[in-house]
C-alpha cells in the first residue's frame, strides 16, 4: 500500500467516522454503505442566507425575517393569530428545523414510550414529510445488499420495491397479525432467528399500516 501524498487535503470524514465506531460500534456495523457516506455539517447554511445575515430583512431563504430572526407576516395574516407573542408567532409563520420541533419530538417521543422500561433506551423521533419519506430515508441509511429486513404482512408493493429491488435487502415476512393488531412477539422471534451479530433492519408502520390494522394503544 502506498503511503498518503503529504499534499493531498485530509480527509473529512476520517475524524467523524472514527467517533462513530468508538462510542457505537453496533450503530456503525447498522449503516449501509451510502449511511457511512453520508455527510451534513452541523452549522450548515447556504450562501444567500450567510450573506444576508445582519440586513433589515431576509427573503432569500423563501421567507421574510427582520434582521434578527423574526417573521415579517402579511399584517393580516398577522392578525389571525394575534393572541399569539411574538416567538410563538414567528415559529407558525416560520419554517421548522429540518429534523422537527424539538418540544413535539419529545411529545411524540413520551407517547412511543408508554409502556416500556426505562433502561431500554430510545432516540428522538424524526419528523418528515410522510411515511413514504420517512421509509426511504430509514432504508437508505440502514439497508445494505444482502441485509434482512423485516416487515409485518401485507408487505406493499412500494415497501417491496425500496427494500428489495432498489436496495437488495433480504425481505423476512412476519405474517402473524392477531384482531387486527401486528404482534410484537413475531417480530421477536424472526429477529432471534438471525446469526449473532448480523445487523437486520425491522420495519413497523404506525400508526397504521396500509393495511388498515393499528398497534394496540395502553393507557397511562
Amino acid at each position: 500500500m502506498s503511503e498518503p501524498d503529504p499534499l493531498d487535503p485530509p480527509d473529512p470524514t476520517a475524524e467523524p467516522d472514527a467517533a462513530i465506531q468508538a462510542a457505537c460500534p453496533a450503530l456503525w456495523a447498522c449503516l449501509s454503505p451510502l449511511g457511512r457516506r453520508v455527510r451534513q455539517g452541523a452549522a450548515f447554511l447556504p450562501l444567500q442566507s450567510a450573506q444576508a445575515r445582519g440586513k433589515p430583512f431576509n427573503a432569500t431563504i423563501g421567507q421574510i425575517t427582520d434582521g434578527r430572526g423574526r417573521a415579517v407576516p402579511l399584517p393580516s395574516m398577522a392578525a389571525v393569530l394575534a393572541g399569539l407573542d411574538d416567538a410563538e408567532r414567528s415559529q407558525a409563520f416560520l419554517y421548522s428545523p429540518v429534523e422537527g420541533l424539538a418540544a413535539l419530538r419529545h411529545l411524540w417521543r413520551e407517547r412511543q414510550r408508554q409502556g416500556q422500561a426505562e433502561e431500554r433506551a430510545s432516540s428522538l423521533p424524526v419528523v418528515t414529510a410522510g411515511p413514504a419519506q420517512a421509509l426511504a430515508l430509514a432504508a437508505e441509511m440502514f439497508v445494505a445488499e444482502g441485509r434482512p429486513v423485516v416487515l409485518a404482512e401485507p408487505v406493499p408493493a412500494a415497501d417491496r420495491d425500496l427494500f428489495e429491488l432498489r436496495l437488495g435487502g433480504r425481505l423476512i415476512p412476519a405474517p402473524e397479525i392477531h384482531g387486527g393488531h401486528f404482534d410484537p412477539t413475531v417480530l421477536s422471534r424472526k429477529l432471534d432467528g438471525l446469526p449473532d451479530g448480523e445487523p437486520a433492519v425491522a420495519v413497523l408502520r404506525f400508526p397504521a399500516q396500509p393495511g388498515g390494522y393499528v398497534p394496540p394503544s395502553r393507557e397511562r
